[in-house]
């Protein structure tokens, strides 16, 4: 059964964000409306352990649960490899005169296995492929986390290379065995004038697959790696989002920054960076420093570094998704199933 996670309007955020407007005068609310994010909690119950994988530089990996009680691991995430720079060498130019000729036309692409949001076809639309071993019941909970993403991200994007808005590969291989790193994911083809991604990718490991499917984890680990595949996190460096105060990484867009200081009072107000943004996490190795909300600050919130039992998506991930050139239900009460 899909779960649902349910962001309610309250009245008194209304007060706080109006507050929030007058104190930060420099900060336009894009759509503004009234809107609620999960209740904070200050220790919350982690489902156990590290989750994030240390992989390449636009990748993010999410790996195993940890049980109350368990094994906490390291704050922020796994660890991993990143892949290995090389010194660039002198190119060398063939200056031989050629004649121009037309451009080859781009290749049409393979039809989806599944493409999500077509009860509003003008909307935002997810193209699936699948790659490796998915069980029916597997491809389901990948169905129901890209419903999700397109029943919060709502507005359209112009075609690229005939992908409407943006197709991302599934794939079920073996990355390190059971009990390890989840499952990555990134983009792999940005539009050059929004930076918005075109095509990602979604890689979960197959020895984990049934475990995650079992503990009813499965839709948020798929949804989680699907934003990455959409740039959240993973395209913040090239659309300028991260501010460096000092080694503390700040996602500076205005609209989570609003959220930020309306929403977390309790947290920004003893925070002396608050009107700077939104703290990024900034442990756990590559891949999971500065693609992340941070798990101290922000718990069970879906895109912080660690899976919950319970994970919600809040105001602040729509609003940073709005920051990043994303329309959004963002202004809006919503029911998130």
């Amino acid at each position: 059964m899909k779960k649902k996670m349910k962001i309610d309007v309250a009245a008194e955020n209304a007060s706080a964000i109006n507050e929030a407007k007058h104190s930060f005068g420099h900060i336009e609310m894009k759509g503004a409306g009234n809107h609620k994010v999960f209740e904070h909690q200050d220790a919350p119950s982690k489902a156990n352990g590290p989750m994030f994988g240390d992989i390449s530089s636009d990748l993010d990996g999410l790996g195993k649960p940890a049980f109350k009680g368990g094994d906490a691991g390291a704050a922020g995430g796994g660890r991993g490899k990143p892949i290995k720079s090389t010194v660039p060498t002198e190119p060398v130019v063939d200056e031989t005169p050629t004649t121009p000729s037309e451009p080859a036309p781009a290749p049409t692409p393979a039809k989806a296995d599944y493409v999500s949001g077509l009860d509003t076809p003008d909307g935002f639309n997810i193209e699936l492929m699948f790659v490796g071993a998915w069980s029916d019941a597997a491809k389901a909970q990948a169905y129901a986390a890209a419903e999700n993403i397109s029943n919060t991200v709502i507005g359209d994007l112009p075609s690229y290379n005939g992908i409407d808005d943006i197709r991302i590969t599934l794939t079920s291989a073996a990355i390190d065995g059971a009990g390890g790193t989840w499952g990555k994911g990134g983009y792999d083809a940005l539009r050059l004038d929004t930076k918005l991604a075109a095509t990602g990718h979604v890689t979960i490991d197959s020895a984990d697959i049934t475990q995650a499917m079992n503990l009813g984890l499965l839709d948020d680990l798929l949804q989680h790696e699907m934003l990455h595949a959409m740039g959240f996190g993973t395209a913040w460096q090239t659309m300028g989002l991260v501010d460096n105060y000092n080694g503390d990484l700040r996602f500076n867009g205005e609209n989570a920054t609003l959220v930020y200081n309306a929403l977390f009072q309790a947290i920004a107000s003893k925070d002396t960076l608050s009107d700077k943004g939104v703290p990024i996490e900034t442990d756990g190795g590559s891949g999971a420093a500065g693609k992340h909300w941070d798990e101290a600050t922000f718990g069970n919130e879906l895109m912080s570094t660690q899976l919950n039992y319970s994970n919600n998506m809040s105001s602040l991930t729509l609003a940073a998704l709005e920051d990043m050139g994303y329309q959004t239900t963002f202004a809006d009460s919503f029911l998130f199933a």
